[in-house]
């Protein structure tokens, strides 16, 4: 989804407005905005910046599990980024 999101940014100069405008835009799957549990991944964008969130295993949001990628790194739930 990062790179979907990467790939509008480039095209239009800002991410999208929301997770819907992406699917429409590029014939993604609904299930492609889904996380490995199937929970839905959510979009937060200002400026040029964007967030990508997902509740993780638990579906509780703001907790340890949850999967965070801002700007395209994984920030939270994964492998963390060189420093």
């Amino acid at each position: 989804m990062s790179t979907a999101v990467e790939i509008h940014r480039a095209e239009y100069g800002e991410p999208p407005k929301s997770l819907d405008e992406l699917r429409e835009l590029y014939g993604l799957h609904e299930r492609e905005l889904l996380d490995a549990w199937q929970r839905p991944i959510t979009l937060s964008a200002a400026d040029e910046r964007f967030t990508l969130r997902s509740s993780g295993p638990d579906r509780m949001s703001g907790n340890a599990d949850d999967i965070v990628i801002e700007d395209g790194y994984v920030i939270q739930g994964g492998p963390q980024p060189p420093d």
